[in-house]
């Protein structure tokens, strides 16, 4: 962990690398936080049109939807740390603006993971 999910609307223009994309914001968010890049996952979907409304009628101006779930144990300035480079990794992987771009933190609680066939506890 941390574990990315990048969700685009229709309008958003995908790049045709987007393998190359998500290999560039794991590096650059594992250089900015210390984090290994073992640890780091991301992935990327576009959802169809009509899929992604907002303010109650369809948009076309609307900002990439980031979810980053990362373990509990990170204090509240590494997480502030976490998500501040995380913005940076994807506001220069894909050209964007800061207006194009929402991102949501959210805690893993020690065991509330399940991985590799076992629980994950980290505060034992």
């Amino acid at each position: 962990m941390p574990i990315i999910r990048i969700i685009a609307p229709s309008s958003f223009s995908t790049p045709d690398n987007v393998d190359a994309c998500l290999l560039q914001v794991i590096a650059q968010l594992s250089e900015l936080t210390g984090i290994n890049q073992e640890f780091i996952s991301a992935t990327f979907q576009t959802l169809p049109a009509g899929h992604y409304q907002a303010g109650g009628e369809a948009n076309t101006k609307l900002p990439l939807l980031v979810e980053c779930l990362i373990p509990s144990f990170h204090n509240g300035q590494k997480q502030t740390v976490i998500l501040d480079a995380l913005a940076q990794a994807l506001l220069d992987t894909f050209k964007l603006r800061q207006d194009q771009l929402f991102i949501e933190l959210r805690l893993a609680q020690s065991g509330r993971i399940w991985d590799s066939g076992e629980i994950l506890r980290w505060d034992k």
